[in-house]
């Protein structure tokens, strides 16, 4: 029994071996290798959904705590790679003299209008220096995107950020307190 099992074994590997060697052969036809990349999911043609679907409204809170009357820095990080930061002492919340405070960004994805959505609570936070918004548009699926600051009366003003990458999608903005604003293509 033993035998036959060893048998079957070496008949298994000297098929493997054979059928490597001449797949690698000079002889042996190539397949195809090419990657399909306009059917990869990631479709920058198509604006009726983002190119990568992180289930939008995304959330990012965090806690920051007045330590000896001074207010600590931080950021909050989104999954879709916006960042929201604040240097040491720079917010000014609307009780300054609470110990702590849960700043909240949310991100929505407006598919009718193919837009990010950036809200800030709680309202009435102020920062001093600017607090420093890093946007991702990546989920658009556009090359290029307009920033729109949304007024109260829900208006749309359009705005000129701080910085703009093409290359990484991504635009920079500081802001001296929480608004809404909107991200999209013009």
């Amino acid at each position: 029994m033993i035998l036959l099992r060893l048998t079957v074994i070496n008949l298994v590997l000297l098929f493997s071996i054979n059928f490597f060697i001449l797949s690698c052969s000079d002889s042996a036809p190539l397949e195809n290798t090419t990657a399909d990349i306009t059917n990869s999911g990631n479709n920058y043609n198509d604006l009726s959904k983002p190119a990568v679907d992180y289930s939008y409204p995304i959330w990012g809170k965090r806690n920051f705590y007045n330590k000896r009357g001074t207010w600590e820095g931080g950021s909050i990080q989104l999954s879709n790679g916006s960042k929201f930061t604040i240097e040491r002492g720079a917010m000014i919340p609307p009780h300054p003299k609470a110990s702590s405070y849960y700043l909240t960004v949310r991100a929505d994805y407006d598919s009718l209008n193919n837009q990010i959505i950036i809200s800030f609570t709680p309202h009435g936070v102020v920062f001093n220096p600017p607090a420093r918004l890093d946007i991702d548009w990546t989920d658009l699926g556009v090359d290029v995107a307009s920033l729109y600051y949304i007024d109260e009366n829900g208006n749309y003003i359009l705005q000129t950020p701080d910085h703009i990458d093409i290359i990484k999608r991504k635009l920079t903005l500081y802001i001296d307190h929480f608004s809404r604003y909107a991200i999209g293509y013009e």
